[in-house]
């Protein structure tokens, strides 16, 4: 838009800041709401029912959403002093600011640590022991009679609801992971070799490739409604019900509009034999 367009929405001072904060905070909790949901389903899985009736709440998780929003907030409140308009080839650009472009580098450095190689390696280990520990389970229950092995009715019930829980959990990590494993490999790479060099690479083929894993990234969000869809019945079912309150509200809005053309109808006929 700025280049064919030339509407400067973006590169504004005020919206350039806004924007750049919103996109910073979106990916940070992008990435931990999917650790968050990987530990929630390792408590649930691998650290018995004691801990997870205890830890795995509507209000606990509530809680750590909104921990994780206000500590993601005040991290990257910096970007509001960091971040501006600059000329560049006489167009505006909504980049660092020369006089924070260094600083900007190292916390972009330590980004990397905090919210790409932590998470990443977070959810492969979580991920891990839950696999285990469901194969694990899987292979004692099939080497064990069921009289050797009474188990309760509700038991094995809750067992079955929280297996159906992890598997959606599994195929949104690996969605994730896939999807953004490309960017983090090129934000490494980048720092590398800016170390290596001395300097920050900023060449049009390393921008070309950091857009194209940004975009990938972001694809991981359109896929998220699908998996669910497609592994968690819960999902399912809240979706249907959905879709059937939708369809009642439609029919109750058209029986009422069908009856207030009859009676409006109705007078005019009365109107009109009155006349007559």
């Amino acid at each position: 838009m700025t280049n064919y367009l030339n509407v400067h929405f973006y590169s504004v001072g005020g919206w350039c800041q806004f924007i750049e904060f919103v996109r910073t905070l979106s990916a940070f909790l992008s990435v931990w709401y999917a650790v968050s949901l990987g530990v929630d389903r390792f408590i649930a899985v691998c650290c018995g029912r004691a801990w997870r009736l205890a830890a795995c709440t509507p209000f606990r998780a509530k809680i750590a959403l909104v921990c994780a929003a206000v500590a993601g907030a005040s991290v990257f409140l910096n970007i509001c002093l960091t971040v501006g308009v600059i000329r560049i080839a006489g167009r505006p650009v909504c980049t660092a600011l020369l006089e924070f472009a260094e600083t900007r580098e190292r916390l972009d450095k330590g980004d990397i640590v905090v919210n790409a190689m932590a998470p990443v390696v977070t959810l492969i280990t979580v991920h891990a022991f839950i696999i285990a520990h469901m194969v694990h389970l899987r292979c004692r229950g099939g080497g064990t009679s069921t009289a050797a092995r009474p188990v309760e009715e509700e038991e094995e019930q809750e067992v079955r609801c929280v297996r159906g829980e992890t598997t959606p959990s599994l195929a949104i990590t690996f969605v994730f992971l896939v999807f953004f494993s490309p960017e983090l490999v090129a934000r490494i790479a980048q720092a590398t070799n800016s170390i290596a060099s001395g300097f920050h690479d900023t060449s049009l083929r390393m921008f070309l490739l950091r857009k194209v894993c940004e975009n990938l990234r972001c694809t991981h969000y359109a896929l998220n409604l699908p998996v669910l869809l497609t592994f968690h019945a819960g999902f399912q079912r809240e979706v249907a019900s959905l879709w059937r309150f939708v369809q009642e509200r439609l029919v109750r809005y058209s029986t009422r509009q069908d009856k207030t053309a009859r009676s409006v109808s109705g007078i005019e006929d009365s109107d009109v034999d009155t006349l007559v």
